[in-house]
Formats: structure tokens, C-alpha cells, sequence
């Protein structure tokens, strides 16, 4: 049985909604855990859904270039695909070495090249657009005392 509850509040209205997320017993240190997660998950979602989340990235490094292009068709395939999990875009990232750094992006993230050395990725789920991030970032990790060639928007504090 889960002990941690989502009610609705009485006083909400049907244009307005209201929840309250609540444990069976607070004194428990492992329902106050995931009570605060539940919490944290739930309005990361609503964020997400309502004004989605941006992260910015930053190359900095001479040569240094970013583009985002449609994933070419290989000839093997020959009726596109309607799937919606299946990425059509990636990002080309010259970094430095002797080929271009090619990223398939997820189809529930979207990047965005104002300059060629910023990428601005969109998307609804905060977890993800962490991750590909993250995995962007692991190309040229930054250097500890330089803080190059990656960096990404700084982090914001508690």
C-alpha cells in the first residue's frame, strides 16, 4: 500500500485545482524522503507542461562551432517513420578533433543554434533535458581550473 497520498483540497474549485500531497505517518524518515520527491517531481511536471524548461550551452574554444541538421534518410528505409520516440534532428559539434561530433538529439528535446557557439535546448522533462545535456558536455569535459571549453548556464543555488 503507498503511503504517499494525493488529495484534493476542498476549498479548490474546478477552474483552479488544488492538491495536496501527504504521507501516512511524517515522523518516518524514509515517507518524508520521497513525500518531499513526490513534491518535487509532481511540480517539475506541471512546469514542464505549462512553460517548459530551457538550458543553455556555451563553446568556448577556438574553432569551436555548433549546428543543428535533420538526421539524412538512409537508403535502406524507404517509408518515413510516424513514430514519435524515433529522433529526426542532431547536433554537429566541431570541437577540436579530426571529425565533426555528430549527437542524435531525443524527439522530446528540441536545440536551437542562435550563434554558432550557443546551443539552447528545450524541452518538458527537466531529467532529460539534464541528461543530454550532460552527455553533450562529455565531449570536452571542462577543464577544472580554465572552466572551458563547455559551460553550461550556471546552476542555480538552494
Amino acid at each position: 500500500m503507498p503511503f504517499v497520498h494525493l488529495e484534493p483540497l476542498p476549498h479548490a474549485t474546478q477552474a483552479t485545482p488544488q492538491y495536496s500531497v501527504r504521507v501516512d505517518d511524517p515522523t518516518v524518515k524514509h515517507q518524508r524522503a520521497v513525500w518531499g520527491l513526490t513534491r518535487s517531481l509532481l511540480a517539475n511536471a506541471i512546469v514542464g507542461v505549462s512553460a517548459g524548461y530551457s538550458l543553455s550551452l556555451r563553446l568556448v574554444g577556438v574553432g569551436y562551432r555548433a549546428a543543428v541538421e535533420p538526421i539524412p534518410s538512409s537508403p535502406s528505409t524507404s517509408a518515413p517513420s510516424t513514430s514519435t520516440s524515433i529522433s529526426t534532428h542532431r547536433l554537429n559539434l566541431k570541437l577540436g578533433y579530426a571529425h565533426p561530433v555528430l549527437i542524435n538529439l531525443p524527439a522530446d528535446v528540441t536545440a536551437a543554434t542562435p550563434s554558432t557557439t550557443t546551443i539552447t535546448l528545450t524541452g518538458i522533462d527537466k531529467q532529460r533535458l539534464g541528461e543530454v545535456a550532460a552527455r553533450i558536455r562529455s565531449w570536452r569535459v571542462p577543464e577544472p581550473y580554465n572552466v572551458r571549453p563547455l559551460l553550461g548556464a550556471p546552476p542555480p543555488h538552494p
